[in-house]
């Protein structure tokens, strides 16, 4: 039988060891979150069905993830209806994530690299965003090192690859 001396002396004990545990597991989550890449981050948002709001120098991109790659994520948004966005450590971007009351998924499995999807969308109508805020639209032309688009009008721009932060097809009706 226990006396009261005793039932004290365990029940401190065991509230000092749920104490040490909770501060192990906190600590535990903490490295774990610190140790997430913004890839990492973008396809928790995703399965979890976040909305983010993804917001550049002179455009944001609002809806909920429904791909992201090693160096890509891509947003369904309302009009046009998915834009492909470069990750990076140095992307110029800010993510805020909108937490989800239901939902997500696991999203599409083809998204691999943001070069890719340039070369997917290689001859088509493109909107492309660059680092310095500005954006082309005209049929994208995916090079060695650089993009190009052609306008209605004929004119060629070139950009360096590693300028372009974002494409999205555009409607053609």
């Amino acid at each position: 039988m226990f006396d009261d001396a005793d039932f004290s002396a365990a029940s401190e004990l065991r509230a000092g060891w749920r104490a040490e545990e909770e501060a192990w597991a906190r600590a535990a989550f903490e490295r774990w979150q610190l140790g997430q890449s913004l890839a990492d981050v973008a396809r928790d948002c995703m399965h979890r069905g976040d909305t983010v709001r993804l917001s550049f120098a002179a455009v944001t991109f609002t809806g909920a993830i429904v791909g992201v790659g090693t160096d890509i994520v891509c947003v369904a948004t309302v009009a046009p209806a998915r834009v492909d966005i470069a990750l990076g450590s140095d992307a110029p971007f800010v993510m805020r994530v909108v937490p989800a009351r239901g939902g997500g998924g696991r999203g599409d499995g083809t998204v691999t690299t943001f070069r890719a999807r340039l070369r997917e969308l290689d001859g088509s109508r493109v909107d492309v965003g660059l680092g310095n805020g500005s954006a082309l639209t005209g049929v994208l032309r995916v090079g060695v090192d650089h993009v190009q688009t052609v306008d209605d009008d004929g004119a060629r721009v070139y950009a360096p690859t590693g300028s372009v932060c974002w494409v999205r097809p555009v409607d053609v009706d």
